[in-house]
């Protein structure tokens, strides 16, 4: 139940492999100003690993929906998990980042265990 005490207690990003699901709970899409149907985006500074997360309306944006009502925002793309996999080494399964304010919107660090 580690995940599950994660989720609660800070605004976080889940990302599930193989399938490349990606889940923002309440605390963060309530941070960032996310709703359904918002557009976001990714950008990576692989050396220092780092990631960053903006809401953006382009039509090649991630669109969020609704995983269960009102709880939490989600999306799916293997394409951008391939992107997680290379900047923070992921080794499977399911990995928190947690959701911060930064001076380029918002940036994800992991949670470690």
């Amino acid at each position: 139940m580690v995940g599950t005490s994660i989720t609660y207690k800070q605004p976080v990003l889940k990302v599930e492999s193989p399938k490349g699901r990606f889940f923002l709970t309440r605390m963060a899409s309530d941070l960032m100003g996310l709703k359904q149907n918002d557009g976001i985006m990714f950008g990576f500074n692989f050396g220092e690993q780092k990631c960053y997360v903006f809401k953006d309306d382009e039509i090649d944006s991630f669109r969020l929906r609704e995983a269960d009502k009102g709880s939490t925002l989600r999306f799916t793309s293997k394409d951008l998990l391939s992107h997680f996999n290379t900047c923070f080494e992921l080794n499977g399964g399911r990995t928190f980042f947690k959701v911060s304010k930064s001076d380029k919107g918002f940036s994800i660090q992991p949670i470690k265990d």
